[in-house]
Order: C-alpha cells, then structure tokens, then sequence
C-alpha cells in the first residue's frame, strides 16, 4: 500500500513540524517577490549612475557641442 508524503508527514511529524514547514514554504514564496523587486531597483539604480556619468562627462568635455556642431556642418553641405 502506498502513500503519499503528505499523509506519511501528517502521521510522522508533529503538528509543530508540519506548521513550521507550511510557514517556510509560505516565506520562500513571499521573500522571491521581494528579491525580484529589489534587483529591478538596483538595475534602475545602476542605469541612472552610469546616465549621470556620461552626462557629465559629455557636459564637461564639450563633446555634445562638438557632435552638434559637425552634424550641422554635414545637414548643411547636403542643402547647398
């Protein structure tokens, strides 16, 4: 005769036990959440660093003006 692990835990185990076991699986599952959460923040986090870096890095180095500049230059010489 056969029985599932459920029935086996249910005659084996102490109520305490299988209270305890129901309460992790619960916390595993709510805790998944909370970690997927979190790593979504940090990606967001680390994407906004590295946007303020370049930024300041384009702003201080006159980069931008440059690129603007030569993209005007190019637009105006197809025109002519």
């Amino acid at each position: 005769m056969m029985y599932s692990l459920h029935v086996l835990a249910k005659v084996l185990l102490p109520h305490k036990v299988l209270v305890s076991m129901t309460r992790a699986k619960q916390l595993s599952r709510t805790s998944e959440g909370g970690q997927a959460s979190v790593e979504y923040a940090l990606v967001i986090v680390a994407a906004a660093v590295i946007a303020t870096v370049l930024i300041t890095w384009a702003t201080n180095t006159n980069v931008l003006t440059a690129l603007f500049d030569y993209v005007v230059n190019v637009v105006k010489g197809k025109v002519s």
